[in-house]
């Protein structure tokens, strides 16, 4: 066989222009599947922020935040009235075992009167990340495309 035939020729042609419209066909879904995914993306950013949002006023209107302080005034009271106590002791009874062990405890509320950190001011909310776009890679048909039709065409 030195030359294609034809019907050869034709329907080299037809699957040809099959490629390309494979091609064309693909870009367009990818780019529809890209088109959704961005939208769907930026109502899902809305939607986050929207909650996050609502979590810190949730969390402004429903904790009482004046727990923290009135802890700290109940415990630095017991620790100064504590203190008066330790203080009022003789030096001998502060030396003993009851003095060490009510200073032990003297410092336990000691502690307690520092105020402890609110969470609510370390809520971090999660900063979405966008996706990558699908990459569309069209068939290289070039070798079957441009395959010659004749052996005096090579």
């Amino acid at each position: 066989m030195k030359k294609l035939t034809k019907a050869q020729m034709k329907q080299h042609a037809e699957i040809v222009g099959k490629f390309y419209e494979y091609n064309e066909i693909g870009s367009e879904l990818v780019q529809e599947y890209n088109d959704a995914v961005a939208l769907a993306f930026c109502t899902y950013v809305a939607r986050v922020e929207e909650l996050s949002n609502k979590l810190l006023e949730d969390m402004a209107n429903d904790l009482d935040v004046g727990v923290f302080e009135e802890a700290a005034d109940f415990a630095a009271d017991i620790a100064n009235r504590a203190r008066e106590f330790f203080d009022d002791r003789s030096e001998r009874w502060q030396e003993g075992d009851s003095g060490s062990q009510y200073e032990v405890w003297m410092d336990q509320w000691d502690a307690a009167s520092t105020t402890p950190e609110d969470p609510q001011d370390f809520i971090e909310t999660p900063e979405p990340y966008e996706p990558d776009d699908v990459d569309w890679e069209e068939v290289d048909f070039s070798a079957f495309e441009d395959a010659a039709m004749t052996m005096e065409e090579v």
